[in-house]
């Protein structure tokens, strides 16, 4: 199912197409906006640290700047990836952990710390 379909089915569950309903079920804020030629939706991603619902959230950065071989990771994915560390941390067992994960799954299918969480 294509992260599109998700958020249909997410606001579908809520009934509601508000900003705060979209928040409260996908880990990452999706806007959808119509293409007045093509009648296209595309997905608009909005990072981790301007979404209210992650603002409790103090991300665990991790500088790998001195490391012989480093990953080089999205910043999408590296943002993420500081969200899940902080929420690993604290030890938080919730729906929107439950979209992290989600979202960690998409961006690296062979994180399995993300499907253990999962």
């Amino acid at each position: 199912m294509c992260r599109l379909n998700k958020l249909n089915y997410h606001l579908s569950a809520v009934g509601s197409t508000t900003h705060l309903g979209t928040q409260i079920y996908s880990s990452i804020l999706l806007r959808m906006s119509e293409d007045a030629d093509m009648g296209v939706e595309e997905e608009v991603r909005l990072p981790y640290s301007q979404q209210k619902l992650w603002s409790d959230v103090s991300p665990i950065h991790v500088d790998d700047g001195n490391c012989v071989a480093s990953v080089q990771y999205s910043s999408e994915h590296r943002e993420a990836l500081s969200y899940f560390r902080a929420v690993l941390l604290t030890g938080e067992k919730t729906e929107r952990v439950l979209r992290l994960t989600e979202d960690m799954i998409d961006l690296n299918q062979a994180d399995y710390t993300a499907w253990q969480l999962r």
